[in-house]
């Protein structure tokens, strides 16, 4: 694709098309696993997380280079399985909050647990979801208390570090309690990683990693990141690109208005495609509407473009998820530019009221301005992708 000032929107769409494709999960873990040591016997195979059957299937397919099959396993995942039969039974759990089936998801795991031979090894497949669609409350918690808590957690505005280091103390397996319940065998871990920073004890809320404990006490391999999505990102536009190393992180409203300030102070000579990714939070009104925190980053970045002045260069952003759902929608995310605010105005929507209940969907909708995927089967970071073109280009 070389760059062209006719469509940035089609542009960024192909884009994010590409970064999506560039963090697949079974591409990723067949690379990670070219120069790896097969199991000294056939494994058990714990794959949690959305792109757990993708990443059960390419450790399925290595495991058979050497003659080798899963003696046993589970796939706990987010949507229920496809046509295509998984080699392994597969578990539905809740996603982004617990509830009945991430409960029952969690029993399934201690199921498999208890029936592990001594010795037997564990290839473990970690992926963006794993805290929710395995979550319960240890030691016998109240489920009800337990669900409360996390969406009062997911609704405080918090970054993942945070929500996860509270997840670690409460979770049934977070905190390395499944390290613990695996005892001695040989483990390794093999993660698709949706935080900033990559770190393992933070990745589905460290199920493999107590607190004090270090990574090489069970091997972790980061697969893939949010870095490699970017990388994808960048071969698809082919031109200028800025990098931004500092993860999206804090309010989306906030972020968005720092990001279009940066961007409209640029005077680039040609179309700039400027990358960030990370995760953003938001911080919910007690009245909140349709959206996700992508969306909720794009529709302040329109209102921030929109009071852009006319003369300035001309920036189209897009922000959007991963994995294909922002928040309680079934979009990802969206497109803005100078003109969506008033577009939402002009067909009788209220963009102000939209951005400060957090019901960014209904209004980004009446824009045409939301990117819908359907579900992605990976999940690494949330992105945010902008063309700077040229004053008067």
């Amino acid at each position: 694709m070389h760059p062209s000032p006719d469509n940035p929107a089609e542009q960024l769409r192909a884009c994010h098309r590409a970064a999506v494709q560039a963090v697949a999960p079974g591409p990723a873990l067949r690379r990670a696993l070219e120069h790896a040591t097969p199991p000294e016997s056939p494994p058990v195979v714990i794959a949690i997380g959305k792109a757990a059957p993708a990443m059960a299937a390419a450790m399925h397919e290595w495991l058979a280079g050497f003659g080798q099959a899963p003696t046993d396993g589970i796939v706990v995942t987010h949507e229920p399985p496809g046509a295509a039969d998984s080699a392994l039974p597969v578990v539905v759990g809740d996603h982004p909050v617990p509830g009945a089936q991430s409960f029952a998801a969690s029993d399934a795991l201690a199921a498999l647990v208890r029936r592990l031979g001594p010795d037997t090894p564990v290839e473990v497949l970690l992926s963006g979801g794993t805290s929710a669609l395995i979550g319960a409350p240890r030691d016998g918690a109240d489920q009800a208390t337990y669900i409360a808590e996390v969406e009062t957690l997911l609704g405080a505005g918090l970054d993942i570090a945070h929500i996860n280091a509270t997840r670690r103390r409460t979770g049934r397996w977070a905190g390395g309690r499944l390290a613990a319940a695996l005892g001695p065998r040989p483990v390794r871990a093999w993660l698709l990683s949706d935080v900033p920073d990559n770190n393992v004890a933070t990745i589905g809320s460290g199920p493999l990693l107590a607190d004090g404990a270090t990574a090489g006490s069970i091997p972790h391999v980061i697969v893939a990141s949010g870095a490699d999505a970017l990388d994808g990102a960048v071969v698809a536009w082919g031109g200028d690109v800025v990098r931004h190393p500092t993860p999206l992180a804090g309010e989306a409203e906030d972020q968005a208005y720092a990001i279009v300030a940066l961007l409209a102070a640029t005077r680039p000579s040609r179309p700039t495609l400027h990358l960030w990714a990370g995760e953003t939070a938001v911080t919910l009104p007690p009245d909140a509407g349709l959206g996700g925190r992508s969306q909720q980053l794009a529709l302040a970045a329109a209102a921030a473009l929109a009071r852009l002045a006319p003369d300035g260069p001309h920036i189209t952003l897009l922000a959007a998820g991963t994995d294909g759902r922002d928040g309680n929608t079934p979009a990802t995310g969206a497109v803005v530019d100078a003109t969506t605010w008033d577009t939402i105005a002009g067909r009788g929507g209220d963009p102000a009221a939209a951005l400060r209940r957090c019901d960014a969907f209904p209004a980004l909708l009446r824009a045409d301005a939301l990117l819908v995927t359907g579900p992605t089967g990976t999940n690494v970071a949330d992105l945010v992708l902008a063309v700077v073109q040229p004053i008067g280009g």
